[in-house]
């Protein structure tokens, strides 16, 4: 981990859902959401636009690179 990374101590799925709960050493939680189309709908929200190719590579490298995002 680089400096100032949570190190994770422990992680679940939360119910029967997609999200995972990563519990870290410094006390902290978080969530990840693991269904891909969720995740990319999560991402166009946050964006408001498509990922760009460069963005697509560095989170989706596995994923062809597509047009996710509705027309904004």
């Amino acid at each position: 981990p680089h400096q100032g990374e949570a190190v994770p101590a422990g992680a679940a799925f939360i119910g029967d859902s997609h999200d995972v709960a990563i519990a870290s050493y410094d006390g902290r939680v978080y969530t990840w959401e693991t269904d891909l189309d969720r995740a990319l709908g999560s991402a166009c929200q946050m964006a408001g636009r498509n990922l760009t190719e460069e963005e697509w590579e560095e989170f989706l490298p596995e994923q062809p690179y597509r047009d996710v995002c509705p027309e904004t």
